[in-house]
């Protein structure tokens, strides 16, 4: 039986940051082949190794995260395993997971301890993610984020731990499944996608993500509609609720671009007509606000992008956001 050819595409992060012997001085160093190493997977796929970039992902574009995707859509490997710093990573597997079709694996990982520190995360998670990606479990379910022998979905997974080797958590559903020893298993499979959105070509739109908090002046919302963005993105309180005064604002903006509404709390969906108070979820639909459905802001903002990008107009962008 033929090996399962898994391609390894390293973007840098702290899984690539050894530190010096004070334990300080992290820097992108290591190149994806010194990444994997000898995970003792090399018998067991055809691992090819590329290094794509050697970055903390607070340093990558959107850019660059395009040409992952093409990259990925490129090889003809029947996994792929992308290594990645997690400051963005969520993003990053979001990104992949929205605008990729086909049902091949792709697995994003990283690490919260440098090599060089006690105990580093990385062999582990990178070890873990080549497992799912070479397992036939995996097909068809999107872009899984694999940390801590916990397999998650991108559409879901956040980072909650500024330090804490088990950060990634999918606060709405949970992981879909775990690791043990030297099997996979995949218990909560996703049980459908909503249709990929490719990168479009040229530059690539703005977005704006203002985050609603007690007491804003609805300033914020005119200032940030007039940098020339091509859309905004609001996380508003609970279930989809703004103050009164903002309502003004918003309903400008929105008659100019696509403003979309998500929950700042990271997790749920938002309401539809429960309250009838003054700045409710009610109100922004009359608005003309798209809901963003159970997208917390960041993902809600790269949907938005990826959709302009590909040339949709408000019919389409609205649609795809019922269609999270």
């Amino acid at each position: 039986m033929a090996r399962p050819r898994i391609a390894l595409l390293a973007l840098g992060g702290t899984i690539a940051s050894p530190v010096d012997a004070a334990g300080t001085g992290a820097t992108a160093t290591l190149t994806a082949d010194d990444i994997a190493g000898d995970l003792g997977m090399r018998a067991a796929v055809d691992l090819e190794t590329r290094t794509l970039r050697m970055l903390a992902s607070s340093n990558l574009t959107l850019d660059d995260v395009r040409d992952l995707a093409r990259q990925i859509a490129a090889t003809d490997a029947d996994g792929i395993v992308v290594t990645v710093g997690t400051d963005a990573l969520e993003e990053v597997a979001f990104a992949l997971d929205a605008s990729l079709a086909g049902d091949r694996p792709v697995v994003v990982t990283g690490a919260m301890r440098n090599v060089g520190h006690p105990g580093p995360d990385g062999p582990a998670n990178l070890l873990g993610a080549l497992r799912v990606a070479a397992h036939p479990d995996a097909r068809g379910q999107g872009v899984l984020v694999v940390f801590a022998d916990e397999v998650h979905s991108a559409r879901y997974v956040r980072k909650t731990h500024t330090s804490s080797p088990a950060t990634f958590r999918s606060p709405t559903l949970g992981p879909l499944g775990f690791l043990v020893e030297d099997r996979v298993r995949l218990p909560f499979a996703r049980r459908r996608r909503p249709a990929a959105v490719p990168f479009g070509d040229g530059p690539l739109p703005s977005v704006a993500l203002v985050r609603v908090t007690l007491g804003d002046d609805p300033a914020l919302i005119t200032a940030a509609a007039s940098t020339g963005c091509a859309g905004l993105v609001l996380e508003t309180f609970g279930a989809g609720h703004v103050a009164a005064a903002w309502l003004p604002a918003l309903r400008e903006a929105a008659s100019r671009m696509p403003v979309v509404f998500a929950s700042r709390t990271g997790s749920g969906e938002l309401y539809e007509k429960l309250a009838a108070f003054p700045g409710s979820e009610r109100d922004l639909r009359d608005a003309g606000l798209i809901p963003a459905g159970d997208l917390d802001g960041a993902k809600a903002r790269l949907l938005l992008v990826l959709l302009l990008s590909s040339g949709a107009d408000e019919r389409g962008i609205r649609a795809a956001f019922a269609d999270v």
